[in-house]
């Protein structure tokens, strides 16, 4: 679990401090006692390439597992 949402405010805004590991166990420990949600997720395979789909409701808050290997991570949304 290497990362959290932030709010970026804009493009000259300095980044944020990345959390550290115990801050991220910390907050997933508190969300575990949260009603949770199930997540719509699609899953895409071409030419070798690995592609997932996430689709987050407004009010989520979500994190994820470490990675292990070299990765890309996009997001879009408002």
């Amino acid at each position: 679990m290497d990362a959290i949402g932030v709010t970026y405010t804009g493009m000259l805004a300095p980044a944020p401090k990345a959390p550290t590991r115990a801050q991220i166990e910390r907050l997933e420990a508190h969300l575990l006692k949260a009603p949770q949600i199930d997540l719509q997720t699609t899953h895409a395979l071409a030419g070798g390439v690995y592609a997932r789909t996430i689709f987050i409701p407004a009010g989520s808050v979500l994190t994820g597992a470490a990675h292990k290997k070299d990765h890309l991570n996009l997001m879009q949304g408002d």
